[in-house]
């Protein structure tokens, strides 16, 4: 194969590669549809974002299929669901495949650009194309891998941030206020990952949804314990008529409680780790050193 037939055929594979990335991100862009599409049924969701364009449809259509393909070696479409709704960005599973193809396409445009370097190392054909094949596929695997550590970092930040809004809350209803507008004030105080969510929270409650029930989806969506305990926390207390200033100020006390058993469990876990350097690397050299010196006056004293 002439060095002119291989730069035609990177550079058309890294153009074809760069234009799905160009789509990919306009696809990601937040539009009116995507914006208002929350405040309606999933039916008239549908209708709303059915009119799509022709190159959508048929980068949605990729998608799809690279998502049928991650299915059977990756993760399925009901864990990344799950994941994205606990992410809480209202990312759907097509535009996450979206973005799956997308990186996709990264790595078979990199796996591209390094064929000159195997023809020059005479790497066999079938090689070069398994290579090319696994690029791709560990593409939208590195996607998945990187969502899953998102969520972690995102749930995370939410069990931090819990202690404080649960004592905010419990100040703003001792003060007078009610649920609602407790609720309205402490996610305007700030913009942090919790805030946003209860921001989202109450605007499906102003929408129509019952307090109690968007609560009771906000715990489930997280997959976050402790989130799911503050949820079910003040569901019972509105339920049962208990004062929610002292069942939230009780369970910012008990979140704290388990934040520092946390940190303190965390603290441990590292100073074994760094005792193993020190065990298995400065000991055994200082031993060296010390029996070096006996061993050599051993061996120049013996007849």
């Amino acid at each position: 194969m002439s060095p002119i037939v291989v730069g035609a055929i990177i550079g058309i594979v890294a153009g074809i590669g760069l234009f799905q990335i160009y789509l990919s991100w306009r696809a990601t862009q937040p539009t009116l549809v995507s914006r208002i599409a929350p405040m309606f049924d999933s039916a008239a969701r549908d209708r709303l974002q059915s009119g799509r364009s022709p190159v959508r449809q048929l980068l949605g259509a990729a998608a799809t299929d690279l998502g049928r393909v991650i299915s059977v070696i990756g993760s399925t479409t009901s864990s990344v669901a799950s994941r994205l709704a606990a992410l809480g960005r209202g990312t759907t599973v097509a535009a996450f495949r979206t973005e799956q193809l997308a990186w996709s396409a990264i790595a078979l445009v990199v796996a591209m650009a390094v064929i000159p370097l195997f023809l020059r190392w005479r790497i066999p054909v079938p090689i070069i194309i398994v290579v090319i094949v696994l690029a791709a596929i560990g593409g939208a695997l590195a996607r998945d891998t990187f969502l899953t550590w998102q969520v972690e970092r995102y749930r995370a930040r939410i069990v931090g941030q819990l202690p404080d809004v649960a004592e905010l809350l419990s100040l703003a209803l001792s003060a007078g206020e009610g649920p609602i507008a407790a609720l309205s004030r402490v996610s305007s105080l700030g913009s942090a990952e919790f805030s946003l969510r209860l921001r989202t929270m109450l605007g499906a409650v102003h929408s129509g949804l019952p307090l109690t029930t968007a609560f009771e989806r906000l715990g489930r969506d997280s997959g976050i314990p402790q989130l799911q305990r503050f949820a079910d926390s003040f569901v019972t207390a509105l339920e049962r008529g208990t004062p929610l200033a002292t069942v939230l100020s009780g369970l910012a006390s008990d979140m704290r409680a388990e934040q520092r058993e946390a940190l303190m469990e965390s603290g441990g876990k590292r100073e074994i780790g760094m005792l193993v350097p020190v065990v298995f690397l400065i000991m055994p050299i200082s031993v060296l050193f010390a029996l070096f010196p006996a061993a050599a006056t051993l061996t120049l004293v013996t007849p």
